[in-house]
């Protein structure tokens, strides 16, 4: 299993709720397929401490849906907009 890393940097608290940003995943397979992509737990999102969540999307679509791949490799994007960010600090999630 690999490690996907979506850092929004460092923002005053004005800029953060909306704020999202996007890590491209290349995905390869030797055939056409269809994948699903999910979360370890079962919302679309992930919830951060000490407040807020990043809602994500991945080739712009919710997680566990059917997303069509073509043979050979694909650069697939992971978009994450934060929301709920109540207070400046540093506000960390992860899904295992």
């Amino acid at each position: 299993m690999s490690t996907i890393l979506i850092d929004h940097g460092t923002m005053g608290m004005g800029a953060t709720n909306g704020n999202s940003t996007t890590q491209n995943v290349g995905v390869s397979g030797v055939a056409p397929t269809t994948v699903a992509f999910s979360l370890i737990q079962p919302q679309n999102h992930i919830v951060f401490e000490p407040s807020g969540r990043a809602e994500i999307k991945v080739d712009n679509k919710p997680p566990v849906t059917e997303i069509d791949l073509p043979e050979g490799s694909t650069l697939l994007p992971i978009l994450s907009t934060l929301s709920g960010i109540r207070a400046e600090s540093i506000n960390a999630g992860a899904s295992y």
